[in-house]
């Protein structure tokens, strides 16, 4: 354990779920975190709640960092003395309540214990880093490492830099995020409401307008987003986008900047949320979410922001005579084997590859966000044998397809190509590849929120053809030039019945890699 332990004290000011979230990150590759607050039963009640929050993550399978869940807790401690907490830290990373004048009177606290190494780094969303810092003696490694709530899911920091912050200090404050795993963004300089404030005031402005004028109501306004530009923005930014909607982005600007600078002139004054569009807003959000109901709809959210981790590689999902589990690399020289066959070379219309080739293989697919890939094992001897690679069968893949990128904004749908191959021929007439589509298509619905599904196959694979048909999908493309034929099947209620009633059992739970 000690080879994994790192020497470097971060100090964490602040024990709410900021702070503690911060510690978590930090602690998850071996840094000393000492979480600093002002009453001793405030820091022993969050070092309480980080080590349960800890083990839940562990036991859903959504543990960040290269440590276990207890030898991660191991590294974090907690004081009631500022002193004792920043003294030697390598880095500070501040969590107070946003009042500038307590941040002021805590940063020339901590401008007297710190020496020349120590990174001074506030979480605020509030204030420019310059309002806090001018006074100081270290004023030139004070800066804004800015999370988003919560940072322990998702992984942007924006580090903004005060005027006099050195670039080596704001370097280094990059260099750690990274390190733990964050995303950082480096601003030039400092401008009120950072990068990700200003983006998201330009939305709710327009949002408020909207229905100021009566155009829609707030439930629909909120599924603009959770329906169309959020789930689009999920795997891309609006340049990006813009990029891809025509042929390039300079091609993006002659087409459409007349028509967006057209439409962004009718949008009128900066609103201020107040008096009754408040009042009507506030109306509607507490029709669909009750005051009483904001812990359960926080933590609805919460989850759904875990799910974002790279799903399969945490999940397994259980079903009657089929397993299905993440591809781990003790899996590959098996599907290595698997592949030097010329059968399934031609149904997958794969190419012989080397062991090494296949090693690399199976981590592209691991890190793929595109990608969502699980192993087929035989139910009945995994749990005789308790071996994987022994009841190894096969695997499936959905491939994510983003809104169309030809010019043409599409409906926002997500689009999945699935895949099924059933590897072991003892495994093939048991309806193991049916089950195992099944609960991957499934999977694809509730988790991934696949609105159609793509299924690509041989125009000799007459077992596969029969399956889709049988699944309900149309044939849409038959290509005689490449021997395949394309099915299709857009997911709707009727649909999502029928695949219920077909399969009897259906359990989505965490991963436990084997010893």
């Amino acid at each position: 354990m000690a080879t994994k332990m790192k020497k470097e004290k971060v100090a964490i000011i602040g024990s709410g779920l900021i702070g503690r979230s911060w510690a978590m990150l930090f602690a998850g590759v071996g840094y000393q975190v000492t979480i600093y607050d002002i009453i001793p039963d405030i820091v022993s009640k969050a070092l309480v709640e980080t080590e349960r929050e800890l083990n839940k993550l562990e036991n859903e399978g959504l543990l960040r960092g290269s440590l276990t869940a207890a030898e991660q807790f191991a590294c974090i401690s907690g004081t009631d003395n500022l002193k004792a907490a920043v003294t030697g830290a390598l880095y500070v990373q501040e969590c107070v309540p946003e009042r500038l004048d307590i941040k002021k009177k805590l940063y020339g606290e901590v401008d007297g214990f710190v020496g020349p190494d120590t990174i001074l780094a506030s979480s605020t969303s509030t204030f420019m880093p310059s309002l806090f810092s001018e006074e100081l003696k270290h004023r030139s490694q004070v800066l804004v490492a800015h999370p988003v709530n919560p940072p322990y899911y998702v992984p942007l920091v924006e580090i903004v830099p005060a005027p006099w912050t050195k670039p080596e200090y704001t370097a280094k404050a990059r260099e750690l995020m990274t390190e733990i795993g964050q995303k950082p963004v480096t601003l030039s300089r400092q401008i009120e409401g950072f990068a990700l404030n200003r983006i998201q005031y330009a939305i709710l402005n327009e949002t408020w307008r909207l229905v100021a004028d009566g155009i829609l109501s707030v439930k629909d306004i909120d599924v603009v987003m959770s329906e169309g530009l959020g789930m689009r923005y999920a795997f891309l930014g609006p340049l990006e986008t813009a990029h891809l909607n025509a042929e390039g982005m300079l091609n993006y600007c002659e087409r459409y900047s007349n028509t967006i600078y057209a439409v962004s002139e009718t949008m009128g004054a900066t609103p201020r949320m107040e008096g009754k569009v408040a009042e009507q807003v506030a109306k509607e959000l507490e029709e669909m979410v009750p005051i009483e109901k904001l812990p359960e709809r926080r933590a609805w959210r919460d989850a759904c922001t875990r799910q974002g981790m790279k799903l399969n590689e945490h999940l397994q999902i259980n079903g009657t005579n089929v397993v299905l589990v993440p591809y781990e690399s003790k899996h590959v020289a098996k599907y290595h084997e698997w592949m030097k066959n010329v059968e399934l070379q031609e149904l997958t219309a794969s190419e012989p590859l080397s062991l090494e080739e296949e090693y690399q293989m199976q981590r592209s697919w691991r890190q793929d966000e595109d990608k969502c890939t699980f192993l087929v094992l035989d139910r009945q001897e995994f749990e005789r044998t308790g071996d994987e690679i022994a009841a190894l069968i096969g695997d499936t893949n959905i491939f994510l397809q983003l809104p169309p990128s030809d010019g043409t904004d599409g409906d926002g749908s997500v689009v999945g190509e699935i895949e099924i191959m059933i590897a072991e021929p003892t495994a093939r007439g048991k309806r193991c590849g049916w089950e195992a589509t099944l609960l991957m298509l499934r999977f694809g619905v509730e988790y991934l929120r696949v609105a159609k599904f793509v299924a690509i196959t041989k125009d000799t694979n007459r077992p596969a053809m029969r399956m889709f048909e049988r699944m309900q999908f149309s044939e849409t493309l038959r290509s005689a030039v490449f021997h395949e034929v394309t099915f299709e099947r857009s997911v709707d209620r009727e649909w999502i019945e029928w695949m219920r009633s077909e399969v009897s059992s259906y359990a989505v739970i965490p991963y436990r890699e084997e010893p």
